[in-house]
């Protein structure tokens, strides 16, 4: 199970902001503002390439450096030592392998 990156408090916070503006039950905001915090940090190819923080869902920084063939070029940064860092291609979608398989490589937005 994946963890997720948001509280209770914020959970509810958000479902009351949805409530308030668009008059629908509690149950409905709830699930509405769950999806909305749970997709928040997805991953969005044009901001990476203009230079907006990114990180793979492991929790390691990285830096977009370019567009190639369809693929994006992106350097890992390891969380232990420099010469451990990579270049490595991933989809335009910031999946590492495929779009159907979650991996612990894949990016989000930081």
């Amino acid at each position: 199970m994946e963890k997720r990156n948001y509280s209770n408090s914020e959970l509810f916070t958000v479902a009351n902001n949805i409530r308030k503006e668009t008059g629908c039950s509690r149950s409905e905001a709830y699930y509405k503002a769950k999806d909305y915090l749970e997709n928040k940090n997805t991953f969005n190819a044009e901001k990476a390439l203009k230079g907006a923080k990114v990180m793979t869902k492991s929790g390691k920084t990285a830096k977009v450096i370019c567009e190639t063939r369809g693929k994006l070029l992106v350097k890992v940064y390891s969380k232990v030592a420099s010469y451990l860092d990579r270049e490595i291609k991933y989809n335009m979608d910031g999946s590492r392998w495929s779009p159907n398989v979650p991996d612990p490589d894949d990016l989000v937005m930081a």
